[in-house]
């Protein structure tokens, strides 16, 4: 069990960690070079920032414990900075900023500082009075893509949408508020006396309700 990290600018070269090793490859896959030793775990994740030689981070799964490691010398070797206990498997790195690096469980733990210290973007209950502005719970994985000047722009996705960024998690922007429903539905009931009346029991999203026809797409907007 491992996982592969590509860089995001067009390198051929391939990294992958694995049980007790890093391994690089310079001709996409072909061929396997051993870099440097890692712990040995049941898993481990891997990503990394081309901003460094590249920076690399991974997250071992050592026993019950997630620990998460930094390289700074492209994996041949290898500094332990803390044991995740909110952790889904969710983490990305900043493609120009080495110390901007982030992870995720129920909620989002980013460094601007190269793991010195970690902050929470926002706790699980702020999106409730702030959705546009605040993230869902529930990371399921970040993606960081160049922007074509320079810079570049995180997606986060969460059991409430996607979010974007483009101030390095600054802040974020929900895309989900409208048109992509992204809502899991346990239950609905259409009224007997009114078709028009729908409501629903949604996940995380709460009780919703209609009495709006369809629009011209033929989906039903609820409240």
């Amino acid at each position: 069990p491992g996982d592969l990290w590509a860089t995001r600018t067009g390198a051929t070269v391939l990294y992958c960690a694995r049980n007790g090793m890093l391994e690089m490859s310079t001709d996409m896959g072909d061929h396997w070079t051993d870099v440097g030793a890692m712990n040995t775990c049941s898993d481990a994740e891997l990503t990394g920032s081309e901003a460094g030689a590249p920076r690399l981070w991974s997250v071992l799964q050592e026993g019950a414990s997630a620990n998460l490691y930094r390289s700074d010398d492209a994996g041949a070797h290898w500094t332990f900075l803390a044991t995740l206990t909110d952790y889904w498997g969710a983490l990305n790195a900043s493609i120009t900023d080495a110390g901007l690096f982030a992870y995720g469980g129920v909620e989002l733990f980013k460094t601007t500082n190269g793991g010195g210290s970690f902050v929470k973007q926002n706790g699980w209950g702020d999106y409730y009075g702030d959705p546009a502005n605040k993230l869902h719970a529930d990371m399921m994985g970040f993606d960081v893509y160049p922007d074509g000047t320079g810079g570049e722009v995180w997606y986060v996705n969460t059991h409430g949408g996607t979010y974007r960024s483009t101030d390095r998690l600054a802040s974020v922007h929900n895309l989900s508020l409208s048109g992509l429903n992204v809502s899991q539905y346990y239950t609905t009931l259409t009224s007997a006396a009114n078709p028009l009346h729908v409501v629903a029991g949604a996940q995380d999203q709460g009780y919703q309700w209609t009495d709006d026809p369809p629009g011209a797409d033929g989906l039903i907007g609820f409240d």
